[in-house]
């Protein structure tokens, strides 16, 4: 006759799922509802050794495995602190995390509070030594496929940059994503106002002059919608935004990678020259920002000369005499 389980012999377990953000890296069989009726059909199975699955459940939907910050490790990590649970259950090793160090991370926690993990579809129980040991293996494995993947993504962003190929992200003034994406078009009302603050950049040679001047009239950065259909963007100029605008490549056809510069499969809106005696400028202003309390009078003709062969700015500097004095 087997003897009645009481509450010292039950043993508390919870059920943990997650859902990658990154399609490559997920099936069919990776979905929530699989896992958790995967894990519950296992829990049912040791029912025998005392095993219960507690009510809730845990899953993070959409949210890498590369990061801790989720909200399901943290609240398994509240239940395990409020000694709720000593076995965690997933379908696989890989939907706790893909980093081997922030797993063993991990599991020096469950050890520390006397918790297991138990991977349904690997056979694998963290209470054995066995177990630990298979873990660490198959977990290397994990994260070695993670990085090769990285890697390859890497590569391909690479490639499509080599061919001028617009990655996504933030559009410019001047610019709207074409409907099928991953390409950009020039917004004609913008582009008139784009080679505008260029001109007057180049008339006024001060950013923070020119910022103000576009406040008083009203124009803003770069307002679009989200795929979400989250409004953004569209605020004041500021003397940082606008220095970007300026030095922006995008606007000459260009795009970039880290450092490197190719030709861009779309149309610049500003043309070269003008693009490079705005950046010439920019540069010289940029020379004597250090300079500026060098003399009492701040360099009165700072922005006002320049060469007249190459249209460069002229930049001040201070000498100093052996006697210590200016």
């Amino acid at each position: 006759m087997v003897a009645p389980q009481t509450d010292s012999t039950r043993i508390p377990v919870v059920i943990y799922a997650r859902k990658s953000t990154d399609a490559k890296l997920e099936q069919k069989i990776n979905s929530i509802s699989v896992q958790c009726a995967s894990a519950r059909s296992y829990i049912e199975s040791q029912q025998h050794a005392g095993w219960y699955a507690l009510d809730e459940e845990l899953m993070d939907n959409n949210i890498s495995g590369a990061t801790m910050e989720r909200p399901g490790i943290k609240r398994l990590k509240q239940l395990i602190l409020e000694d709720k649970v000593r076995i965690v259950i997933v379908n696989r090793l890989d939907r706790i995390s893909r980093s081997l160090s922030q797993f063993l991370e991990l599991m020096t926690f469950f050890e520390a509070h006397g918790v297991s993990l138990v991977s349904v579809t690997q056979n694998i129980n963290t209470s054995t030594p066995m177990g630990r040991l298979m873990i660490q293996i198959i977990m290397g494995f994990s994260e070695f496929e993670r990085e090769l993947i990285c890697e390859r993504v890497t590569e391909r962003m690479h490639a499509a940059r080599k061919n001028g190929q617009f990655l996504g992200g933030r559009p410019v003034l001047g610019y709207n994503i074409k409907p099928e994406g991953r390409a950009l078009e020039i917004d004609e009302l913008e582009a008139i106002r784009v080679r505008e603050i260029f001109s007057m950049y180049i008339k006024q040679r001060s950013v923070k002059t020119v910022a103000l001047e576009l406040r008083n009239r009203g124009w803003k950065n770069k307002r679009w919608i989200t795929r979400e259909g989250k409004v953004t963007g569209g605020s004041d100029f500021t003397v940082s935004t606008l220095h970007n605008l300026l030095k922006n490549l995008i606007y000459i056809g260009k795009v970039t990678l880290k450092d490197e510069i190719f030709e861009g499969q779309h149309e610049g809106i500003v043309n070269s020259d003008i693009f490079d005696r705005a950046n010439t400028i920019l540069s010289g202003n940029d020379l004597t920002k250090g300079n500026r309390n060098r003399n009492s009078h701040d360099a009165l003709l700072k922005g006002l000369l320049t060469c007249k062969a190459c249209g460069t700015a002229f930049v001040h500097t201070g000498t100093k005499k052996k006697s210590g004095k200016g």
